[in-house]
C-alpha cells in the first residue's frame, strides 16, 4: 500500500490523502478455440501477465506445457511478447503436427489437453497452475460437389464447393485449399485455389467460367464434348460433370 499525503502549508489541518494498492497480476491464458479438428491443426495460445514482462525494453518470452490432463504426455511451447512491455505474449503449436509443424503433442480423437502456466507471482502469494482446457475432435469427412451434373455452352459457370472442418485453420481468417481438375480431353489439367465462404466454417468455394481458350485461374478449357473431374487428393473425394457445347 501507498499512501501519498499533501499538507497545505497555509493551513495546517488542511490535509488530503491518497491511498494506492499495489499487487501482482494474475495471469489469463486462452486459446483461439474450445474444439479442435483435423491433423496438423494450430493452437494458438494467448496469454497476459504483466508480472512476466521482465524486460520493458524487449520481447520476453515464457514458456507454457501442453499436456492430457493427469499430466500424462506432454510438450514445452515459447510464448513470445507480442511487443516491448505489453504483457501480452502468443505462440502457437500443432496438433498431430508432421513436418514443420512443431512444437506437436500426438491426441486420439475424442482427447482432451490442457495448457499450463506455472505463474510466479500471484494476487495470493502463491505459486499457482493456470489452465487453459480444449479437445481434439479427430478427423472430419469432406465432402466436394459441382452445382450441376451437366454443363452445356462455353461461358456457363462451374461453381465447386468444398466442405471439410479440418481446413479450417484460422478461426479468424478465410483459409485456403488447392483442389486439382481434370478434363477428359486433356485440355486442362491444372490446381486451382477455394477461398474460405466466411471465417471459422470450413466451407470452400470457386467459380470458374467454361472456355475454348487455354485455362487460367478463372477460367477452364473444355472440348467440345467432355467430362470435368475435380479432386481433393489429401481426403481422396471427387466429383465429375459433363459438358456438350450445345
Amino acid at each position: 500500500t501507498i499512501t501519498i499525503t499533501f499538507t497545505n502549508k497555509k493551513d495546517k489541518d488542511d490535509i488530503e490523502e491518497c491511498i494506492l494498492t499495489w499487487s501482482y497480476q494474475d495471469a489469463e491464458i486462452q486459446l483461439d478455440r474450445q474444439e479442435y479438428k483435423g491433423n496438423n491443426m494450430p493452437v494458438n495460445i494467448t496469454l497476459r501477465d504483466w508480472d512476466a514482462d521482465e524486460n520493458p525494453k524487449s520481447k520476453d518470452e515464457i514458456k507454457v506445457t501442453v499436456r492430457t490432463p493427469g499430466g500424462g504426455k506432454g510438450t514445452s511451447v515459447t510464448l513470445t511478447e507480442t511487443s516491448n512491455g505489453s504483457g501480452i505474449f502468443k505462440g502457437t503449436f500443432y496438433i498431430n503436427g508432421t513436418g514443420n509443424n512443431k512444437p506437436s503433442i500426438t491426441l486420439n480423437a475424442g482427447e482432451k489437453f490442457d495448457v499450463v502456466f506455472t505463474d510466479k507471482y500471484t494476487t495470493s502469494g502463491k505459486v499457482e497452475d493456470r489452465f487453459a482446457s480444449a479437445s481434439w475432435k479427430g478427423i472430419s469427412e469432406a465432402t466436394l460437389t459441382l452445382d450441376s451434373q451437366k454443363y452445356t455452352g462455353y461461358e456457363d459457370p462451374v461453381v465447386i464447393k468444398l466442405k471439410d472442418d479440418d481446413l479450417n485453420k484460422d478461426s479468424t481468417a478465410k483459409d485456403k485449399v488447392s483442389i486439382q481438375v481434370r478434363t477428359r480431353s486433356g485440355k486442362t489439367v491444372a490446381s486451382y485455389t477455394l477461398t474460405e465462404t466466411g471465417p471459422n466454417n470450413g466451407e470452400f468455394i470457386l467459380t470458374l467460367k467454361i472456355s475454348n481458350e487455354p485455362y487460367t485461374s478463372k477460367t477452364i478449357c473444355l472440348a467440345d464434348t467432355d467430362v470435368i473431374t475435380v479432386t481433393y487428393a489429401e481426403k481422396k473425394v471427387s466429383a465429375s460433370a459433363t459438358f456438350t457445347k450445345e
